[in-house]
């Protein structure tokens, strides 16, 4: 018996028009700065991570890279203290320090310090988040009471997904894979400027599978 999941695809549209327009925080110099990942999830101001005052994990966009995931919830499964259980192809619930259920009310999550986490259900649809793996720089994990500050729902944590600027910089690219089940996943990201005035950013991805592989009849 086979279902079919169907395709699932979006595409995000970043603007930037002018330094005042684009994330308050210049990641990419305050990385060669330091020689180390930059935050300002912890205390609102940009940090060095080995400097914050909670406990906190950042994958960085190499460590997606290298991953080999596809998705959001499976490049947290390399996290320590990440609890990631999966409901199928595309179905799946994070938790924090072993808290986890399957519509899990206390991570909050963000992307770009803005909220994913669904009020009215209390979960997080992660196959509709609109950020392709290739747009994320990094994935910040604050875990504990202390993201509590956060609200209600943070109580075990929070992960904040920050993604490129597109006015600072340019990430294209296209990736296509495929495997069993019909499985099939790809997602691309296009990245155009002028320089130090304006900066747009495409993206779209797409993902097909079947949830169950076949069984074949006797007879």
């Amino acid at each position: 018996m086979t279902r079919h999941l169907p395709a699932i695809a979006f595409a995000t549209v970043v603007l930037a028009s002018s330094p005042a327009a684009a994330q308050s925080v210049n990641y990419t110099d305050a990385e060669q700065l330091f020689g180390e990942p930059v935050t300002t999830a912890a205390t609102g101001k940009p940090q060095r991570v080995s400097d914050v005052p909670v406990n906190m994990d950042i994958v960085t966009a190499e460590q997606i890279r290298r991953s080999g995931a596809d998705n959001i919830p499976d490049v947290l499964r390399f996290v320590a203290g990440v609890d990631v259980r999966r409901y199928g192809q595309l179905d799946a619930a994070v938790g924090i320090r072993g808290y986890n259920t399957a519509l899990n009310p206390r991570v909050l999550v963000l992307v770009d310090g803005r909220q994913v986490y669904q009020d009215d259900y209390g979960f997080v649809p992660w196959p509709l988040i609109p950020v392709a793996l290739r747009d994320i720089r990094q994935i910040e994990i604050i875990k504990g009471p202390s993201a509590a500050l956060y609200g209600f729902n943070a109580v075990s944590g929070v992960i904040n997904i920050v993604t490129f600027d597109p006015l600072r910089d340019k990430v294209n690219g296209v990736t296509a894979e495929g495997g069993s089940q019909h499985r099939g996943h790809g997602e691309a990201t296009v990245t155009a400027q002028i320089p130090g005035s304006a900066g747009i950013r495409l993206s779209a991805e797409g993902f097909r599978a079947d949830e169950f592989s076949g069984v074949p009849s006797n007879g």
